[in-house]
């Protein structure tokens, strides 16, 4: 499963998921978590970083 982590201006930790989707709704950067069925919405306006990791891709895959 792939992880993201969103540093907010305001903290000192970066708040880790790992997510199924991630999508911008509006004024929001969503992040949906199929495992806890969930989905995380954070202020694109606070925040200050954010860090995707995608996991494999499928040419990856393929050559193997």
């Amino acid at each position: 499963m792939p992880k993201i982590s969103i540093q907010l201006k305001e903290s000192s930790q970066p708040i880790e998921h790992e997510f199924t989707n991630t999508y911008q709704k509006g004024t929001l950067y969503c992040v949906y978590c199929k495992q806890d069925e969930k989905t995380y919405k954070y202020p694109i306006a606070d925040i200050w970083r954010i860090a995707e990791d995608y996991g494999k891709h499928q040419t990856e895959i393929a050559e193997q």
